[in-house]
């Protein structure tokens, strides 16, 4: 958050999030919904494995392992980094992921500004929100969960951009997660 008060978007990865394709690139999801600048928080879904994928669905916990922040709306990411950080205080047998969440969905349950507006969708509680200027409405989204998956599938012509060894506990599974995906360089032991 200091990075972007000092006027920077941010992406933030965990360094076991491995790029096999630029994100950036036109028509991978992440640069996509960067270039709309029609969100202001885009996360990586945390769920491992395929199945149906249903687009812009309140989800019950992302991943804050890979996320882009926007600075245009600043004072209203720096509202629900305060939620987390209080969620985190009274939460301390949680860690940052399930707090931070946690945070997220309280702040968009309430009718008070700011609201919080998954995928340009209805803002606040079963679409009711009492705000309508939308520089109190903070819009995000997810990543397509096919190009950046978290420790599922397989590598193959079509992707994945990239790869998080989530769901891996400890270094020897993230390397067999990671070698698995063809990414794996022994020589940065």
């Amino acid at each position: 958050f200091e990075v972007m008060k000092e006027g920077f978007d941010v992406v933030f990865t965990d360094s076991d999030n491995v790029f096999l394709s630029d994100p950036f690139a036109a028509g991978a999801s992440l640069g996509r919904l960067i270039r709309s600048q029609r969100y202001d928080y885009v996360y990586q879904l945390n769920w491992p494995g395929p199945r149906v994928y249903s687009p812009a669905t309140e989800v019950q916990e992302g991943n804050t392992g890979f996320y882009y922040a926007s600075i245009r709306k600043v004072k209203l990411l720096s509202v629900l980094w305060d939620a987390v950080l209080k969620e985190c205080r009274l939460k301390p047998n949680l860690d940052g992921q399930p707090n931070f969440w946690s945070a997220l969905r309280r702040l968009r349950k309430s009718l008070a500004p700011p609201c919080f507006r998954i995928c340009r969708g209805d803002a606040g509680q079963d679409g009711q929100c009492n705000v309508t200027a939308e520089e109190e409405i903070l819009d995000y989204c997810e990543m397509d969960p096919f190009e950046h998956r978290t420790g599922w599938g397989h590598r193959d012509d079509k992707g994945p951009v990239s790869y998080h060894a989530n769901f891996k506990v400890g270094r020897k599974p993230k390397i067999a997660a990671l070698t698995g995906m063809g990414v794996w360089q022994p020589t940065c032991t």
